[in-house]
């Protein structure tokens, strides 16, 4: 996922919960100048506030998630990429070492000549 598509959907994130936080606060106010009982209203208000707060538990669990799969993606990334680097380091240090060795040979028979 790019920076870009990170950046997006952390500003959707964002939006949507700006959203459902305004929405509560709509709710609240309509609640509050509605003409019912105190007994009705404050039933309402916390049936209301509950939907919420589990809506808002519902999404915290979503980003949580979704966080732990890109930290796993990452991690995963992360660890094939260094053990791309020590194949190609090693294949470098047998490429070093075997053109040494042949260097060695070649000088040990040049110097039995």
């Amino acid at each position: 996922m790019s920076y870009y598509d990170r950046r997006s959907s952390a500003n959707s994130s964002l939006v949507a919960g700006v959203a459902v936080f305004a929405a509560v606060l709509g709710a609240g106010a309509a609640l509050l100048f509605a003409p019912k009982k105190g007994k009705d209203l404050r039933q309402d208000i916390k049936t209301r506030v509950d939907a919420a707060k589990k809506k808002a538990e519902d999404k915290a669990k979503q980003a949580k998630s979704k966080a732990q799969d890109e930290a796993d993606s990452v991690k995963t990334k992360a660890a094939d990429a260094v053990s791309n680097a020590r194949d190609t380091v090693k294949t470098a240090a047998d490429q070093v070492k075997g053109k040494a060795d042949d260097a060695a040979s070649k000088t040990n028979q040049a110097a039995k000549k």
